[in-house]
């Protein structure tokens, strides 16, 4: 059982927009916009093996599962008891109980982390931040640890 973990949201951009033909793909390559690839280079730099991907179709899924293509949109797990349901599932078969989630996510990501683990305490630095301030936000916070 890990005490941290961090949690980043996945992307609307993915492989299979430049590549169609791409076959499944980790998770961590699969998501190729500008916001994933920031949050993905936090995660590594901070919480290094101890990271997971929150997506709008497999849930908490490691870096390394492979993916399809697919179009869910984040609003359709928007207060969607089913589907927090299915990631607490998640949850307890990767025996995850941390005491803090580190996360990187929107509103509707973030409002799934909170209802998921209630027992731990949650830390978003990018909490209320648009797209683009929450580039920036990344791009401080790595610069400084450089």
């Amino acid at each position: 059982m890990k005490s941290e973990i961090c949690i980043i949201s996945c992307g609307a951009k993915k492989i299979w927009n430049t590549n169609p033909g791409a076959p499944k793909t980790p998770a961590k390559d699969a998501y190729i916009g500008p916001l994933f690839k920031k949050c993905k280079d936090y995660a590594d730099t901070f919480y290094p093996g101890s990271w997971y991907i929150l997506s709008d179709k497999y849930g908490l899924i490691h870096p390394g599962t492979l993916i399809s293509d697919y179009n869910t949109p984040p609003s359709a797990i928007a207060g969607n008891q089913d589907f927090i349901r299915f990631v607490s599932v998640q949850v307890s078969k990767l025996k995850l109980n941390p005491a803090i989630v580190i996360t990187t996510t929107g509103q509707i990501h973030q409002s799934i982390i909170k209802a998921v683990f209630m027992n731990s305490k949650i830390i978003n630095p990018l909490s209320g931040l648009s797209q683009g301030k929450r580039m920036q936000k990344i791009n401080q916070i790595l610069g400084e640890k450089k």
